[in-house]
């Protein structure tokens, strides 16, 4: 029986540094992986370079975005969404995003499309 200051430690090993005390993973052999490795999305690549060339914080590009569009709608949550590859604009937001970065709303139509049809 495992008393309070021995609790945690089983057979030499050492449960709060992650080691295994047998468990699911002894018994199925392996343990699950941790980290999650996305694909590189250039369409966020896109944006992120085009805000950080712009010299603008994410507050800054969504005031900017906001500043074009005429309305108070987009925030720097959806931003860093965005650049994240967590959400792609739609076209509307994507010719404001053009504007207020100075390129051409085709580039990144183009891109967004790329991004949408690798999605499906």
């Amino acid at each position: 029986m495992a008393t309070p200051s021995t609790r945690g430690i089983q057979r030499g090993k050492n449960l709060s540094r992650g080691e295994t005390g047998g468990g699911i993973e002894a018994m199925i052999g392996f343990r699950p992986p941790t980290e999650v490795t996305l694909m590189p999305d250039p369409f966020a690549d896109l944006l992120l370079r085009l805000r950080q060339d712009s010299g603008r914080t994410q507050e800054e590009q969504a005031e900017a975005i906001n500043a074009v569009s005429g309305r108070d709608t987009l925030t720097r949550r959806e931003i860093s969404r965005y650049e994240n590859f967590e959400n792609i604009p739609t076209n509307h937001t994507i010719g404001h995003i053009a504007a207020a970065c100075g390129v051409p709303f085709e580039e990144l139509q183009r891109e967004a499309k790329k991004l949408l049809s690798f999605r499906s």
